[in-house]
């Protein structure tokens, strides 16, 4: 699974790899084939290399990644010795990449949110787990074209936001004291959300 290299730079999200135990390989196939970097976290680096995922770089602390230098030949490895997310979105800006995927388990989402924060303006992030997909809009709204039925979960990461919903044309949802805006939708047509404070969290399950 190389073909990814193919993919102009910088041009597609980059993969971070976190926790691959319970994602469903068949999720990650897509992913794999157009990331233009594939970035993997010391968690994940063993089963990586059993599925045979061709990885640019191994991320961690120093004392853990020298263990995998001599697996893959042209490996990058990122030591970062503070928190682990918030050198990973540092390093991604450095290299000018437009945003990302972090693969990672619903457990270590809230961890994980709260380091990426202070740059989730400057990058098109998605946090993909087995369970659900999360959003971080770094516009003021969010527009997406569905069909079927589903469900969303918006909430805010920040005090005194407002957030509303347009629902297949319906504009019915409102939040007024809660920071989380629970909405549902029936038919085909456009949801689109806004709020008055950016970051915010869309969450769907996959």
């Amino acid at each position: 699974m190389s073909s990814h290299h193919f993919v102009k730079e910088h041009q597609e999200p980059a993969i971070i790899l976190h926790k691959l135990d319970d994602f469903p390989y068949s999720k990650l196939g897509d992913l794999l084939e157009w990331a233009p970097k594939v970035i993997c976290l010391v968690e994940a680096i063993d089963l990586a290399l059993i599925y045979g995922f061709k990885i640019d770089g191994i991320a961690g602390k120093s004392s853990e990644i020298s263990a995998y230098t001599n697996r893959q030949d042209h490996l990058e490895m990122l030591a970062i010795e503070g928190p682990i997310w918030n050198g990973l979105m540092q390093k991604l800006l450095s290299l000018n990449a437009q945003g990302a995927y972090l693969i990672t388990s619903e457990d270590d989402v809230p961890n994980l949110l709260g380091q990426i924060m202070p740059l989730a303006d400057k990058l098109d992030l998605q946090v993909l787990t087995p369970q659900k997909r999360h959003v971080l809009s770094r516009n003021l709204s969010w527009k997406k074209w569905v069909t079927g039925s589903g469900s969303y979960t918006i909430r805010s990461l920040e005090d005194n936001s407002k957030l509303s919903a347009t629902v297949l044309g319906q504009h019915k949802f409102k939040n007024s004291r809660s920071s989380t805006l629970n909405i549902a939708y029936q038919g085909e047509g456009f949801i689109e959300i806004n709020s008055s404070v950016c970051p915010f969290l869309i969450s769907d399950h996959l």
